[in-house]
């Protein structure tokens, strides 16, 4: 109840929570009125990220999930805001501003998601999302989650493009989306004030017998396997992975998951 009536949503619904042991794979996961989630110290946090899907689907009609294309990094994003709301504890956007730092939190592409998903990891949708609901919450309060919300629920299943959805749905709630996108930018250029010099994405390539070399333009070097089943059976081979991977900093052997295997939500 807490968590909806933070998200605007007072109205009851219905659902079904399944605890299993600790140690799983995902610490929760919402599918289709059904929260389950492991046992552990964390559980009333991820009770609560799990309650945000819950809520947003329900106010969107299951919008959420029929344009979740485009939708995905804002439904993570109010997920891990409210979690952090309930729990009183503040969100830390450092991952997020790296991401930012390095050209990889454009929202054009982050309302694009299987597109952005073919060069990035995925889980960067979490931190980004955020981020993006903070500035949100900044320029058009809280009200403006339930409004957007039902808006795309009037979409419902229509094919649109992620950017005609937003402008769609931001002109219905009378948002400006290009201050909210602009007020994104800000708070993450702020924060990336404060980083360190990153490493260039550039690199180099080198075979050592039954492995490759990858070296980065500062230095730093990562080895992997030359893996057969990947296709990959030369330098070259992976030199070209790479560059059809856009060369992240996890394919030279530094993550910028927000989320490790072990305590995953989704």
């Amino acid at each position: 109840a807490e968590v909806g009536r933070m998200m605007g949503h007072e109205e009851p619904i219905e659902l079904e929570v399944e605890m299993m042991g600790s140690g799983r794979a995902h610490a929760g996961r919402f599918v289709g009125g059904k929260i389950t989630m492991a046992l552990g110290p964390d559980a009333r946090a991820t009770l609560a990220h799990e309650l945000s899907h819950a809520h947003a689907f329900s106010m969107s009609g299951w919008a959420v999930q029929h344009q979740f294309e485009h939708l995905r990094f804002f439904e993570e994003g109010l997920a891990q805001y409210f979690e952090n709301a309930f729990m009183g504890t503040e969100p830390d956007p450092e991952l997020a501003a790296a991401m930012w730092k390095t050209g990889q939190a454009r929202f054009d592409l982050l309302v694009e998601d299987t597109l952005r998903g073919q060069t990035h990891d995925s889980d960067q949708a979490y931190p980004l999302g955020e981020v993006f609901v903070q500035a949100l919450v900044q320029r058009a309060g809280r009200s403006s989650i339930r409004c957007l919300l039902q808006s795309f629920g009037e979409t419902g299943e229509a094919e649109v493009s992620g950017l005609g959805l937003w402008v769609r749905a931001t002109s219905d709630c009378d948002i400006d989306l290009d201050e909210v996108v602009a007020a994104y930018d800000t708070m993450l250029a702020r924060e990336a004030d404060d980083l360190p010099i990153l490493p260039d994405l550039a690199w180099r390539v080198d075979r050592q017998g039954s492995e490759v070399l990858v070296t980065d333009a500062s230095g730093n070097q990562s080895v992997r396997e030359v893996r057969d089943d990947l296709g990959m059976s030369s330098a070259s081979d992976y030199e070209r992975r790479l560059r059809e991977d856009g060369a992240s900093f996890s394919k030279i052997g530094t993550s910028f998951s927000s989320k490790s295997n072990d305590n995953a939500r989704s």
